[in-house]
């Protein structure tokens, strides 16, 4: 943590999508056995103000296993060992839409209405949509 922490944080590019560091952010997938934080507050603010990206993989806390959102990003803590360092925690699975025209949802539904040189016009505008690998399936299920 500090000014070394903060300098290395900002050479994230803004334009990343999906982010892997070794901490954590703070108050995602690092809360200790000891019920102490173990996550980095620099490194959540650039999060949350700047990069902005769809999914943010970490791992260092072992017990903090799993997933969490702040509404826009996801936070996967992907340990795949507990806090034991038995190798007890299943893979985690996740798609990243690498096409904003494929959206689902009324983002998706307002884009795929635009005429089609104004959908390339606001490709670069539209918000980044994360999804699991079951929500995946499910989309691809039921276009068959």
């Amino acid at each position: 943590r500090g000014a070394a922490c903060r300098t290395k944080w900002r050479q994230i590019p803004s334009q990343t999508d999906v982010l892997l560091t070794h901490t954590p952010p703070l108050g995602h997938g690092d809360l200790c056995a000891s019920g102490h934080r173990a996550g980095c507050v620099d490194l959540l603010y650039e999060i949350q103000s700047r990069i902005r990206p769809c999914v943010v993989v970490c791992g260092h806390v072992h017990e903090g296993y799993g997933a969490t959102t702040d509404g826009y990003t996801t936070y996967l803590n992907a340990s795949t060992s507990n806090i034991d360092f038995s190798s007890s925690n299943a893979p985690l699975l996740f798609d990243v839409a690498k096409d904003p025209i494929h959206l689902a949802g009324p983002v998706g539904d307002y884009l795929q209405s635009m005429p089609q040189q104004a959908q390339h016009a606001h490709r670069d505008r539209a918000p980044k949509k994360c999804s699991s690998d079951r929500e995946t399936r499910r989309r691809t299920k039921s276009k068959q």
